[in-house]
């Protein structure tokens, strides 16, 4: 069964999330990260884990992620670019998630590095 990333470092908002979520009736397969490093080494985990059973379809470990903007040890930023490098590296392997930002504060420059 896909899986889904949540990373933020506000412990608040990850509740919020987590309620929103269970809402509407997910609440099995989620992993919850308190940062971008604990949240792109679960996807990578996860990603090697399927790799190991692929059969020659792609394979969806992760079917999203949400992500803060910006956090500490990596940036929502920072996680989408390496995931986005490491399904690419996978020759068509991984479907890669659909990836959601979360922010309750966002600069010129971050909306700048959204929109492209």
């Amino acid at each position: 069964m896909s899986h889904i990333i949540v990373a933020d470092d506000q412990k608040i908002n990850l509740e919020a999330v987590k309620l929103s979520l269970e809402s509407v009736g997910i609440i099995d397969n989620v992993s919850y990260c308190a940062d971008g490093k604990i949240a792109l080494d679960t996807a990578i985990s996860r990603f090697e884990e399927a790799l190991k059973q692929y059969n020659g379809s792609p394979q969806q470990p992760i079917s999203a992620m949400l992500l803060d903007i910006q956090m500490p040890m990596k940036s929502g930023l920072q996680v989408v670019s390496e995931v986005d490098a490491f399904c690419a590296r996978q020759s068509g392997k991984l479907v890669k998630p659909v990836m959601i930002y979360l922010s309750s504060y966002v600069t010129e420059m971050v909306k700048t590095k959204i929109e492209k």
